[in-house]
């Protein structure tokens, strides 16, 4: 007994599997024994290779309702077709086992699925354009960070193009070096802010305790921007502390004692 022979028949002139058959039936090829209907193509098995391709001759090249029609033999022709339900029936719907689409030139995403694995070509894609979508993300990233928010009053080229603080600097501190230091510092002395602020190689000028709060001055904008950095919310002495930036004030002022001066009477001088 002969094996069936599949062939395939794209693209598809009916969406009726019905007057599809119909079709074959009244050009001699009544004597199919499946008929497969997927989205771009058919597929249609003989008992015999014979049939099989005179199938392919009539049909190859033939145009029905404006579509030019391909033929050919399917990519595989084995009689796991002959299982399964009546080609009388109206529409079957492949299995995962039946017989698949030709292997085709160009390639459709529907029919990549169906044959397996992706087999598709992607190293005709441009790295270099990756690259470059790529590297916007980075860069939208960078400058929209908080972070890093530019002042445009810094030219490219300067030396503070992108000070960490300027996102935080309003047009009244801009050019503060003054900061406060808040939160509990009671426990803390002035020495000890120092030296915490010297220990990270910021330059202090001044350091004055007022009632609960601690106020420093440094030499640059820059070493104020450095302290808030690192020491904000840090733990000195087993005090938590905050540090922020405040306008710049006169410290350590003088305490002037003005004398009292009492006038003699000039009566009791008299006297």
């Amino acid at each position: 007994m002969c094996e069936e022979t599949s062939v395939f028949l794209e693209p598809p002139f009916s969406i009726d599997a019905s007057e599809i058959r119909n079709n074959f039936e009244m050009n001699g090829f009544s004597d199919l024994t499946r008929l497969v209907l997927y989205d771009d193509c058919l597929i249609i098995s003989f008992p015999t290779p014979d049939r099989a391709s005179q199938f392919i001759q009539f049909y190859n090249g033939k145009e029905i309702k404006g579509r030019k029609l391909a033929a050919g033999y399917s990519k595989s022709n084995t009689s796991s077709l002959s299982r399964g339900p009546d080609p009388k029936d109206k529409l079957y719907r492949p299995s995962r086992g039946d017989s698949l689409g030709p292997s085709r030139d160009y390639r459709d995403s529907r029919s990549d699925y169906r044959d397996g694995p992706d087999r598709r070509d992607y190293r005709d894609i441009d790295d270099r354009s990756y690259r470059e979508s790529r590297g916007m993300r980075d860069s939208y990233r960078e400058s929209h960070s908080p972070r890093y928010m530019r002042d445009q009053d810094y030219s490219r080229d300067s030396m503070y193009d992108r000070r960490p603080m300027d996102s935080y600097r309003s047009e009244r501190l801009r050019n503060s070096k003054t900061v406060v230091v808040t939160g509990n510092p009671l426990t803390l002395t002035e020495r000890d802010v120092f030296d915490e602020f010297a220990r990270i190689q910021c330059f202090v000028r001044q350091v004055e305790k007022r009632g609960s709060v601690i106020f420093v001055q440094f030499d640059l904008p820059d070493d104020a921007d450095k302290g808030i950095c690192k020491l904000n919310g840090e733990v000195i002495n087993g005090c938590r502390i905050h540090v922020e930036l405040v306008e710049d004030k006169p410290l350590n002022l003088p305490v002037l004692k003005i004398p009292l001066v009492i006038m003699e009477d000039k009566a009791d001088k008299k006297l």
